[in-house]
């Protein structure tokens, strides 16, 4: 952000001195201009409007600062984004379709797997189910984990033993904490 004030305040210094020998009105509504549609992140329109107002060297120059410009806003967007992410990762980790349950005895058996859709490493993850009664009410829960490194892409399988309850009418999985 402190590169892209500098180099605007720079493009304004440049600017005005290009323009002096127009008129100081015209100059100070168009620099106006200029800096927002910078602000907005309009490059093309900003493009457009210094087609019209330069020519030349002059137009080069403004043309070659309007790309750094362009570049730092995304490269400043690229690392605002993997902060967002790191700080509000989207699901990372999906339970795979196909899941399935075995009754023995009086337990439940819940076998299932999972994939690491991230991009990064999983050092740690949990598989949650919630046993429901006909209302889709939340009668009770359990969950498993798994401590060790899932790669990106890759899949691990799970299984969450429960105490059977004749009143479950279905389970739902979902994924707790990852880490």
């Amino acid at each position: 952000m402190k590169k892209c004030l500098i180099i605007l305040i720079c493009f304004l210094f440049i600017f005005t001195l290009f323009g002096c020998n127009e008129d100081e009105t015209k100059i100070t509504e168009e620099s106006r201009k200029f800096n927002l549609l910078l602000q907005d992140h309009k490059y093309e329109e900003v493009r457009d409007l210094a087609k019209e107002m330069y020519a030349d060297e002059q137009l080069l120059e403004i043309m070659d600062f309007i790309d750094e410009i362009e570049e730092l806003n995304e490269e400043h967007n690229k690392k605002q984004q993997k902060k967002y992410e790191k700080a509000f990762p989207k699901t990372r980790l999906e339970i795979q379709k196909g899941s399935n349950y075995e009754i023995r005895g009086d337990y439940i058996y819940i076998n299932g797997s999972v994939k690491n859709v991230s991009s990064s490493d999983i050092n740690y993850f949990e598989v949650r189910v919630d046993f429901k009664d006909e209302d889709d009410n939340v009668l009770d829960s359990n969950y498993t984990n798994d401590r060790l490194t899932l790669k990106p892409g890759d899949m691990r399988e799970f299984e969450i033993m429960h105490r059977w309850n004749d009143d479950y009418a279905k389970y739902q999985l979902s994924i707790g904490d990852v880490k």
